[in-house]
């Protein structure tokens, strides 16, 4: 009985030891990889991310719902973005800029805009043209720290 116990006893720290060395070479392939490191700072990068939730038409205008969210270190104060739409083939059908207004670090917001006299069967592009302001973001990095997400058929 005595040796079963030493046996597994022994089985248990080279187990141990084994898991130790599969963590350390787990660490070491993860710093050594410049693709992990670089993720792992994208992850970390300040951003806001901007979810296309939902399309509908209501009363002759498409009605745009976004997902707002900041992880800017500070609150913005004002983020108002160009966007641009594009029909069917692929040809501009209109510019509007949406003001999405003052955003708390952390907090998700949903905003919705209505484009009058558009149906929303017309698009089948939205992108960001520009930043028409961005309070309290620097200037130049307003467009870069916005990632943007889709939850709906237009390509976005």
């Amino acid at each position: 009985m005595k040796s079963m116990f030493k046996k597994i006893e022994k089985e248990r720290r080279w187990g141990n030891h084994l898991l130790i060395m599969l963590f350390a070479f787990g660490s070491f392939t993860q710093a050594q990889n410049p693709a992990y490191a670089q993720a792992s700072s994208e992850d970390k990068k300040p951003k806001i991310s901007l979810e296309l939730n939902k399309l509908g038409t209501v009363d002759n205008a498409c009605e745009l719902t976004f997902l707002v969210r900041s992880e800017m270190p500070d609150d913005v104060e004002k983020l108002a973005l160009e966007f641009a739409f594009l029909d069917g083939n692929g040809q501009l059908s209109k510019l509007a800029t949406l003001n999405f207004g003052a955003l708390k670090t952390g907090r998700p917001k949903i905003t919705q805009f209505g484009l009058a006299e558009t149906s929303c069967e017309n698009i089948s592009q939205i992108f960001i043209n520009s930043a028409s302001e961005c309070t309290g973001i620097l200037p130049d990095d307003c467009i870069g720290t916005i990632t943007t997400m889709n939850k709906t058929s237009v390509q976005f």
